[in-house]
């Protein structure tokens, strides 16, 4: 929700001072099972071109039907604030939304805001062998590219059909069912992408 000040922390959830330098950070909160993908809801990001079902799910301007219900789509497309554009999931089974950028780390920090104006949300994540801020993942319109944030043991992507490689410093587009490794059993895998 965004009050005055920038966005507030969601009910029963306090922010730390200490992770929250700037208090327009929001840390990752997942659930364990994968909700339906809900309307998109502005967060101060970008605009991106959609077509909306009867049920109210945005969807690429290009397709025919629906991504969540399967329904014909009807009319031309609109712009729409940033929607969910998919899932990273964890090994922990913690599911992260992603309708605006994600930095991961053991002590993730942002900046205050991005090129599009969108605040990230910081999931922390355990291991020594896992940098302050290790891998970035950015919606943009319909697509999520990653980015290593120039860790010290680095990022591995797997992706199916072709060998593992070392994710770059520049943004890489990323595919449904990706993997990131992060070591000693940090995955984070993507889900419905479109």
């Amino acid at each position: 929700m965004l009050g005055a000040n920038g966005p507030e922390p969601a009910a029963g959830h306090q922010a730390s001072r200490l992770g929250d330098h700037d208090d327009l950070t929001v840390m990752g909160e997942g659930s364990i099972e994968p909700a339906p993908l809900p309307p998109p809801t502005p967060i101060g990001g970008g605009q991106v071109l959609a077509r909306v079902c009867a049920q109210g799910h945005p969807n690429p301007p290009e397709r025919a039907t629906c991504r969540v219900c399967d329904i014909d789509l009807a009319g031309a497309p609109q712009q729409i604030p940033q929607p969910i554009v998919g899932r990273a999931v964890l090994a922990s089974r913690e599911v992260i939304e992603l309708d605006r950028p994600v930095v991961f780390g053991r002590e993730p920090q942002s900046k205050r805001g991005t090129t599009d104006g969108a605040t990230a949300r910081l999931v922390a994540l355990a291991g020594n062998h896992i940098s302050r801020n290790q891998v970035r993942l950015s919606p943009e319109g319909w697509q999520v590219y990653a980015v290593e944030l120039r860790s010290k043991n680095g990022t591995l992507l797997h992706r199916f059909g072709e060998a593992p490689m070392r994710l770059p410093e520049r943004p890489l587009l990323l595919k449904n069912h990706d993997v990131l490794d992060l070591g000693h059993g940090v995955l984070i895998t993507l889900e419905g992408l479109p």
